[in-house]
C-alpha cells in the first residue's frame, strides 16, 4: 500500500495504484510532508501554512491534531517517523524539531547552520548487513567513470557508470553494480574510436581535396581552381553527435562552381562585342562597348569578369555629343525653329515674305568621327531683301510709280503702265514685286491700237465717205427716196473705241388713209397692205347723178402727202 498528499486531500491505493481511495478531503490548509506508523496503522502530516501536525489512521478516520505552533515567522516542511517520534523540519529557522506522538509535545531541536529545510529522512543501521566491497573501477581509456568514489573499493550495491569522450564509443557494460558476492556485474566497459565514412570526390572534376582521414575530428580542406568559387564549407570535421556510431561528416561535400558575372546589356545608344547575350558570363569573359555615331562614351570601354564574380572598370554608358548653341540676332529678319544642340538635331530657318534665304534652310549637329563637341554642317542663313528687276514700259505707252533710275525694285513695290492716247492697255496694268522675284499680273503688258467696229448698214441705207475705223473719224448715213431716217445720221468714232449716236435705220414713207368721199366710189389701190406706203396710188369716182370735183387720182409722195386734192 501507498500513500500520498496533495494540497487538498490525502490518498492511499495499492502498489500498482489500483483500489485508489481518498482518506482525508478538505484541507483548510498547505500539506508539506506525510509519513507512517507502521506499528500502530497512523497516517501523519504537516500543513506549512497553520504550522500544524494531524494524524488519522490507515481509513482516514480518528482525525486529530498532534501540535501547531502560531508563530508565522517559520513554518513546517518535512515530516518523518522513527521510533515513537516525529522529526519536522522548520523551513525558514532552519531546526529540525522531535514531537512526541502521545502528548505532541517538542522534546528537543537540532539547528541547522542553513536555511530552507525541505524534507526530514531516517536512517538506521541496524536495518543493514555488514559491509560488502567491490574493487575500486578505473575510468575507461578515453572514457569517463561516475556514480562510483574512485577510491581503491566500492560499497555493495553501488553502481558505476561509464561513458566515452567525445569521438568514441563504449563496448561492454556500460553500468555494472557491486553485487554480494564482491564482484562487480556485467563486462569490461572500453572505448573505441567513431570513425566517419571515407569522403571521395570526383577526380576530373574541379573539386580539390587535401590528404585527411577519417577519424574523429579529423579535419578535410577543399579548394576550387581560379576560375570557380567553393559553394559549401572548405573544411569538414568528422564529429560524432551523441556519440553515435558511425560518426558523420559536420557539412555537405562542398562543390566548385563555375564563377560568373552577371550578363553586362549593351549601353543605350551602344553596342557590345566580345561577350553572350546570356544573363550571365564566366570568368575572364571580357565585354567591349562602343557606342552608336552622335554619342560619345564615358567609363571603361573594356570589362574583365574577376574572380569575384565582379566585373572590373566602371559603368560604361554613351551620351550623345552636343554642338554649340546656334543663335540669331533677335531683330533680324531672321527666323529659326525650335531646335535643341544634340547629335541629330535640326534647326530650321526661314525668311519673312519680301526676303530670300541665302544659305540652308536646314543645318543639322554632325559628330565626324564621334569627336566632341560636334560641329553644325553648315554655316547660319542670312535673309536678303526680295529685288525685282526694272520693267520695261511697253510700245505706246509708259511707266508710273516706279521711276527713276534704279536698276531693281525692293519687294511689294507697284509700278502702273498706261497708253497713250489712241492705245488701250492689254494685260495686267498693276504689276507689283513679288517674293519670288517676279513681278505680278503674268504675261506681257502691251498698248493695243484702238478701232471702233465695223458698222453694218440696214436696207434702204447709204453710207457716205471713208467710214474709217479710227478714234476721230465720222461715219454719214442717208436713206434712198420715200424712207426717212431714224437714228444718228453723223456718228464718230470716239476715242475708247466705241461710237457716238444711235445705231441709224430707213423706215418706209406711209401717208395717212383717205376718206371716201359722199357719194364717191373707190375704185382701188395698188397696194395688197392696209398701209398706204410711199408710191402707193389710189383711184376715185363718183356715183352716178353726181360730178367729180377734185382728184379722181391720187399718189403717196416722199414727204408723205398724197398728191392731188381731196374729191
Amino acid at each position: 500500500m501507498m500513500f500520498w498528499e496533495t494540497d487538498t486531500e490525502i490518498e492511499k491505493s495499492a502498489l500498482n495504484g489500483t483500489q485508489r481511495v481518498v482518506m482525508v478531503r478538505k484541507m483548510t490548509n498547505c500539506p508539506r510532508g506525510i509519513t507512517l506508523d507502521r506499528q500502530r496503522k497512523l497516517v501523519f502530516w504537516v500543513e506549512d501554512c497553520g504550522n500544524r501536525i494531524d494524524s488519522s489512521d490507515y481509513n482516514g478516520n480518528n482525525r486529530k491534531l498532534l501540535i501547531q505552533i502560531g508563530d508565522a515567522s517559520d513554518y513546517f516542511y518535512g515530516v518523518v517517523f522513527t521510533a515513537s517520534s516525529l522529526f519536522v523540519g522548520g523551513y525558514r529557522s532552519g531546526t529540525i524539531f522531535k514531537v512526541n506522538t502521545a502528548s505532541g509535545a517538542v522534546v528537543n531541536s537540532v539547528q541547522i547552520p542553513f536555511h530552507g529545510i525541505q524534507g526530514v529522512a531516517e536512517y538506521d543501521c541496524t536495518l543493514h548487513p555488514p559491509a560488502i566491497t567491490c574493487p575500486g573501477m578505473h575510468s575507461p581509456t578515453n572514457g569517463i567513470t561516475f556514480g562510483c568514489s574512485g577510491n581503491a573499493t566500492e560499497s555493495y550495491d553501488t553502481v558505476c557508470h561509464f561513458g566515452c569522450s567525445n569521438g568514441y564509443i563504449g563496448s561492454g557494460s556500460q553500468s555494472r553494480r557491486c553485487q554480494q558476492n564482491g564482484t562487480w556485474s556485467g563486462r569490461e566497459f572500453v572505448c573505441g574510436i567513431i570513425n566517419c565514412t571515407s569522403l571521395t570526390i570526383d577526380s576530373g572534376g574541379p573539386l580539390r581535396i587535401g590528404n585527411c582521414g577519417n577519424h574523429y575530428e579529423e579535419k578535410c580542406n577543399f579548394s576550387c581552381p581560379i576560375g570557380y568559387r567553393l559553394n559549401g564549407s572548405s573544411e569538414l570535421t568528422c564529429v560524432a553527435p551523441g556519440n553515435k556510431y558511425p560518426g558523420m561528416w559536420d557539412n555537405s561535400l562542398p562543390t566548385c562552381e563555375a564563377i560568373t558575372c552577371p550578363g553586362l546589356s549593351s549601353p543605350m545608344n551602344g553596342t557590345r562585342i566580345g561577350c553572350s547575350v546570356n544573363e550571365t558570363e564566366y570568368y575572364d569573359t571580357v565585354c567591349q562597348f562602343t557606342c552608336n555615331n552622335g554619342f560619345i562614351g564615358s567609363g571603361s570601354p573594356s570589362r574583365k569578369c574577376q574572380q569575384n564574380g565582379t566585373w572590373s572598370g566602371q559603368q560604361f554608358s554613351c551620351e550623345i555629343i552636343n554642338c554649340s548653341s546656334l543663335t540669331i540676332d533677335p531683330g533680324g529678319p531672321l527666323s529659326m525653329s525650335y531646335c535643341g544642340n544634340q547629335h541629330g538635331a535640326k534647326c530650321n530657318f526661314s525668311c519673312p515674305i519680301g526676303y530670300r534665304l541665302n544659305g540652308s534652310s536646314v543645318i543639322t549637329c554632325v559628330a565626324p568621327g564621334n569627336q566632341n563637341p560636334g560641329v553644325w554642317n553648315d554655316s547660319v542663313p542670312t535673309c536678303e531683301v526680295v529685288m525685282c528687276p526694272v520693267p520695261m514700259p511697253p510700245a505706246n505707252g509708259f511707266r508710273q510709280g516706279c521711276t527713276g533710275n534704279a536698276t531693281k525694285y525692293p519687294y511689294s513695290t507697284e509700278c502702273q503702265f498706261s497708253c497713250i492716247e489712241g492705245y488701250t492697255r492689254n494685260g495686267s496694268s498693276l504689276r507689283k514685286c513679288q517674293d519670288n522675284g517676279l513681278w505680278s499680273g503674268g504675261g506681257d503688258f502691251y498698248c493695243e491700237r484702238i478701232l471702233c467696229e465695223s458698222l453694218q448698214l440696214p436696207p434702204s441705207m447709204r453710207m457716205n465717205g471713208s467710214c474709217s475705223p479710227l478714234p476721230g473719224n465720222a461715219c454719214q448715213f442717208t436713206c434712198k427716196r420715200g424712207f426717212n431716217l431714224i437714228g444718228s445720221a453723223v456718228r464718230w468714232c470716239d476715242k475708247d473705241g466705241s461710237w457716238t449716236g444711235m445705231q441709224p435705220r430707213c423706215e418706209v414713207v406711209a401717208c395717212p388713209m383717205l376718206s371716201l368721199p359722199t357719194y364717191g366710189v373707190l375704185l382701188g389701190c395698188n397696194t395688197n397692205t392696209t398701209q398706204m406706203l410711199y408710191g402707193s396710188e389710189c383711184r376715185f369716182s363718183c356715183e352716178d347723178g353726181s360730178i367729180a370735183t377734185g382728184s379722181t387720182g391720187r399718189r403717196c409722195t416722199e414727204n408723205g402727202t398724197w398728191t392731188g386734192t381731196d374729191l
